[in-house]
Parts: structure tokens; sequence; C-alpha cells
């Protein structure tokens, strides 16, 4: 009998991804419920992948050098919910980074690309509390980190590295009203992971000598989020 392999979590993030993009498509928004649209930027200092970029870095076979992490961008979707001067609802942030190493020798007229895809996705149960023009808000975080690949003659992209933690994010809120049915928010914020992730795989895709340190770190974020407001928009 053939068997297919099916990956659960794939279909769940998809589904959920799917709704929240029909419910922003058909959902005729009352007073209360805003949807959310926009982009997040993160800066961060992952000190243990960067450690094992630049031993990898300092093989005598790099052509061309692998780029430290310090940047993550990426999709921003939510839907809150307005009861006075507090809102609650839910949100997802679908961020990436991607870096790039060639090693090899040009005498031997060979070379080897090394390709690292990274991914942080967080669905996000989110409090604020607004009044006129400012807020606060914090979160409580479901995240997902991947590291994945694409080896020297395939085409597909292969898992390094695929953990979830928790984390929490607080943030504050600088809003603009455009017209009655949209508005513009700017919610600078900072991650705080409850879990730490582990590097080890990395170390050694990258054949880079295993060091003690190269176990787990925790990604604490400091970012910006720019989000498009749409439903009716209150008045100060």
């Amino acid at each position: 009998m053939f068997k297919k392999n099916v990956n659960l979590g794939k279909i769940v993030f998809t589904k959920e991804l799917i709704t929240i993009i029909i419910v922003f498509l058909t959902i005729h928004l009352n007073a209360q419920l805003n949807s959310e649209v926009g982009y997040t930027g993160t800066y961060f200092k992952p000190d243990l992948t960067n450690a094992i970029i630049g031993r990898y870095n300092s093989n005598p076979d790099i052509l061309t050098e692998m780029k430290r992490l310090h940047y993550f961008g990426g999709f921003y979707l939510g839907l809150m919910y307005r009861i006075g001067i507090m809102k609650i609802g839910g949100s997802w942030e679908g961020l990436s980074a991607k870096r790039v190493g060639i090693e090899g020798n040009l005498n031997a007229n060979y070379a080897i690309e090394k390709k690292l895809y990274f991914y942080f996705n967080t669905f996000s149960a989110n409090l604020e509390f607004q009044y006129g023009h400012f807020g606060v808000g914090g979160t409580v975080d479901q995240n997902t980190y991947k590291l994945k690949t694409i080896i020297n003659g395939t085409t597909s992209k292969i898992p390094v590295i695929d953990e979830s933690g928790n984390s929490s994010k607080i943030y504050l809120i600088f809003y603009l009203r455009g017209s009655d049915k949209i508005g513009l928010s700017f919610k600078p914020y900072v991650r705080v992971p409850w879990h730490s992730i582990s590097v080890e795989k990395m170390a050694d895709y990258l054949n880079v000598q295993q060091n003690i340190a190269y176990k787990s770190e925790k990604f604490m974020q400091f970012g910006i989020t720019i989000a498009l407001l749409n439903g009716l928009q209150p008045e100060f």
C-alpha cells in the first residue's frame, strides 16, 4: 500500500492563514472590529548563530563570506476588537532572512554554495489600551523557528532546525486616523522569548567544529510593526 506523509502543522498553519485572508477580503467590519495588515521589521543579536557564521567564514577555502544575521522582516496580519479604550484580538507575523556563503578552490575549479533560509513565524494573543493617538500593548506568543537549506543538485528546501516556543511582546502604539474607515499605526516593540533555540544542527551543517557554547540561545528581538487598519475608526 502506498503511504503519504502529511505535515499536519503545515496544513493547520495554511488553513489559519487562508481563513484570516478570507476574513480580510469579505467581512463587513463594524465599529468595534478592525483588520490590520502591514510589515514587521526586527533587529536581534544572535551571538551563537553569528559565532558559527564567523567560524564558517574563517575557513581558508571560503570564496564568499556569509553575512552575519541581525535583521528579519516580513508580513503582519491582525484582527482586533475594540471595547472602549481596550482592544483584544490576535495576530500573525511571518518573518524571514536568507544568508549565503561559498567555499571552494578556484584553481581546482570547484565550489560549494551553502544557503541558509531563516523563518520566524508567530501567532499572538493581543491586548491593547489606546487613548487618542497613543497606547500600549502586549502579547503572548506561539513561535516557530525554522532553518532550511537547499543542497546542491536539489530544488526543495530541506529542514535543518525546526523548533517551537513561547514569548511575550510589549509595544507602544502611535496611531494616525486617515478617515472614518482607515487608520495607520506604528508599534515599536521588544519581544522576550521564554525558551532557548538549539543551534547545534546549524554548526553541524556548516561543518563548524563543535564548541561547548554552540548549544542554544534566546532570540530577543527589537522591532517595529507598521500596520494599515481597516474598519470604522474612532473620533477623538
